[in-house]
């Protein structure tokens, strides 16, 4: 038998879930049956994109993964791949059956999402308010392991509120979204369609006032109201149909390209539920309905002999007086588009600069592997030691997090003689190199040293404020309480001393829902891994001259795979990584531009109407 060649995938959209997971969620499967992906402790139901990243068009049923080169899996079923607009994002999918008693003997209990279906809409207060009455009976045990810690309330959520994590923490990331810039996409597409309404009423009624010897002479034969009405509504109609059927056609044209650079997924009709085709219906008709009721109000107002003698003073000077105030209401519509665009584009524009003003160019980032024997700390030290040796790289550092990070690395200290803990963010175990690396300015005190061991602690200007130090000097010499988790099932605190603070910096993105995390509760930075496996250093950081790149890379990839054989090498700029978490404001940048560019296309499609109806009308003139 022809061994396999070992093919190593980075994953981070992994789940565990229990065995009926994807029967109470009723997801269509591919292969393999939905009641019995789950069922064993070792299966794992994959994505169709995955299944065919990993095994081609092939069916994978049998097939073995092996997570973190330690647990293997069988490949029990494929689902269809997961709409964009679902809160839940993953792509792979693992039996947490054998897991289930692990959990409930580590003191860190892990992040559970739980999902329960009733037969009746639920009093959501009353029913949370019942769930918390029994939080010491639950929760008794676990919180032994933590005697200075508050117990938390259960939170609860309908389903349709989860997407916009209004009151749950965020542990699903990408389930975040902004329910104000849902309302502004909205707005932008009223006004995009009212504009494209007032465009079309504005040429009726220029075509009313070329038509008015056909107007009068219908009226003189007896046509009502009703006539009129029945003539612009039909006329309304076939244009209309004609449009939306043109719309659907060059849909299809930029269905692609719509999903890549403005994440808007388009689908086809045959997905849409019946609330959307119903608003879809609603908007025709009161399009017909506004576009072609008016002008045949203007054309059923006049006496026919009246409509003679304005024809011969060439129009209507009410429908004109109503065509300008028109025009001015686009063309405000549209000046208003183009000036939240810019603002939009200035602001993310702002917030990106900011970002990395204090950061530089040509940092990279190199992740440590995922695993790790004993002498990982000395493993990842002398790696680093190789970077810098390099030619080409001017600097190098260890830490946990970057900039730009989520922000799961944190020390939770108390000060001396306090019950109160303080939670600060931590770019984690750093090494003396990390502060003068990224420019972080020391105000007080002094930085790590090689000698330093588990007992120095440096702080920001925010988290010394918290604590209820005046002045960054008063902290310096302090000793503090810090967690320290020696394993998943017990910690300690242990005395540190504050040796150096400093100046704030941004470790999470500027763009963060305030009621998931504390934005601004200071940073505190340890060294290295001597507090806590959960703040060991886990990126190696260098900076790059720009014409040494790919050489450094080549020589820093053959290090890599040298001090940690066989495992995944992954690297990537820092400024990119920062950037990324705005990616989602700079796709709702693309799409306000796009829209903009519509209502400016509908404005001048308008005013070349009025002016071509200006020609004509000066037609003898000329």
């Amino acid at each position: 038998v022809q061994k396999q060649q070992r093919v190593i995938f980075k994953e981070e959209k992994i789940v565990f879930a229990d065995a009926n997971f994807f029967q109470f969620f009723d997801m269509p499967f591919i292969y393999g049956q939905a009641e019995k992906s789950l069922a064993d402790g070792n299966s794992v139901s994959i994505s169709h994109s995955t299944a065919v990243k990993y095994f081609g068009e092939r069916n994978p049923l049998g097939e073995i993964l092996i997570l973190n080169d330690t647990m293997p899996l069988h490949v029990a079923g494929v689902f269809v791949d997961l709409p964009a607009n679902s809160h839940l994002d993953f792509d792979i999918v693992i039996s947490n059956q054998p897991r289930v008693g692990e959990w409930a003997e580590v003191r860190i209990v892990p992040m559970v999402q739980s999902y329960i279906k009733t037969r009746t809409i639920l009093d959501w207060y009353g029913f949370e308010a019942k769930l918390n009455g029994s939080n010491e009976k639950y929760w008794h045990e676990i919180m032994k392991g933590f005697p200075r810690s508050q117990l938390k309330r259960m939170l609860l959520q309908p389903l349709p509120e989860v997407a916009f994590i209004s009151a749950i923490d965020s542990i699903d990331p990408s389930a975040q979204k902004s329910r104000s810039m849902l309302i502004i996409f909205g707005a932008i597409g009223l006004v995009v369609l009212i504009s494209a309404w007032i465009n079309y009423i504005i040429l009726s009624l220029s075509r009313v006032n070329k038509r008015m010897k056909e107007v009068a002479t219908r009226k003189v034969s007896g046509a009502s109201f009703k006539d009129f009405a029945r003539q612009f509504i039909i006329e309304a109609l076939m244009l209309n149909a004609v449009s939306i059927a043109l719309g659907f056609t060059l849909l299809q044209f930029v269905r692609r390209s719509g999903n890549l650079l403005f994440d808007i997924p388009l689908y086809d009709f045959s997905e849409t539920d019946g609330w959307n085709i119903l608003i879809l219906l609603s908007i025709f008709l009161v399009g017909i309905i506004t576009t072609g009721l008016y002008p045949a109000l203007v054309a059923a107002r006049y006496h026919p002999r009246a409509l003679f003698s304005m024809y011969a003073s060439a129009g209507f000077s009410k429908s004109g007086r109503m065509i300008s105030l028109l025009t001015t209401a686009q063309y405000a519509s549209a000046i208003i588009l183009i000036l939240c665009a810019f603002i939009v584009y200035l602001q993310l524009d702002h917030v990106i600069t900011k970002s990395l003003d204090d950061v530089g160019d040509s940092i990279v980032v190199i992740d440590a592997p995922l695993i790790r024997s004993g002498t990982y700390l000395a493993d990842l030290e002398n790696f680093a030691g190789q970077l810098g040796a390099i030619t080409g790289v001017t600097g190098k550092t260890l830490s946990c997090e970057v900039m730009g990070d989520n922000g799961d690395a944190d020390v939770t200290v108390y000060r001396t003689g306090s019950d109160l803990n303080y939670m600060l963010d931590s770019s984690g175990g750093v090494d003396e190199n990390f502060i003068p690396f990224f420019n972080i300015k020391i105000l007080a005190g002094r930085n790590f040293v090689a000698t330093d061991r588990g007992n120095a602690i440096i702080l920001s200007e925010q988290a010394i404020k918290r604590l209820g130090f005046t002045t960054p000097s008063d902290a310096i010499g302090a000793k503090i309480k810090v967690e320290k988790s020696e394993s998943l099932k017990s910690h300690n605190l242990v005395d540190m001393e504050i040796i150096g603070v400093i100046k704030d910096y941004r470790l999470r993105p500027y763009f963060i829902d305030e009621s998931i995390a504390e934005i601004d509760r200071g940073i505190g930075l340890v060294f290295k891994g001597y507090l806590t496996d959960g703040v060991s250093p886990q990126r190696v950081i260098i900076k790059v001259e720009p014409r040494n790149v790919q050489t450094v890379l080549l020589k820093a990839k053959e290090h890599f795979q040298a001090v940690f054989p066989g495992e995944f090498f992954n690297w990537y700029w820092l400024d990119e990584h920062m950037a990324r978490n705005y990616n989602h404001e700079k796709t709702n940048r693309n799409q306000i531009s796009v829209f903009t560019c519509i209502a400016i296309g509908i404005a001048c499609l308008g005013l070349l109407g009025i002016i071509s109806n200006k020609v004509m009308e000066k037609t003898k003139e000329i």
